[in-house]
């Protein structure tokens, strides 16, 4: 047999748990007056978990102005986490 072989096999659902305990957020697009890009990355630790984008505009754009804590609270309620003290 080879190094590897991949078998067909029938769908079978699984769940995997996994720990969330941090956030990174950036601004990864952004044109001033009208919108921004955000990325939110999830993790354990130093392991990913997850990716989220959002985009804000409008209000919400507004809204954030130069309070970043307005993007924390944003896209940690749109995850559903909260921050740790």
């Amino acid at each position: 047999m080879s190094t590897s072989i991949s078998i067909p096999v029938y769908s079978k659902e699984i769940i995997i748990t996994k720990t969330i305990n941090n956030v990174i957020i950036k601004v990864i697009n952004m044109k001033l007056q009208e919108f921004v890009n955000i990325s939110a990355v999830v993790r354990h630790n130093d392991d990913f978990i997850q990716n989220y984008t959002f985009h804000l505009e409008g209000e919400d754009y507004n809204q954030w102005g130069s309070n970043d804590n307005f993007i924390v609270d944003y896209v940690l309620l749109k995850i559903g986490l909260t921050k740790k003290s």
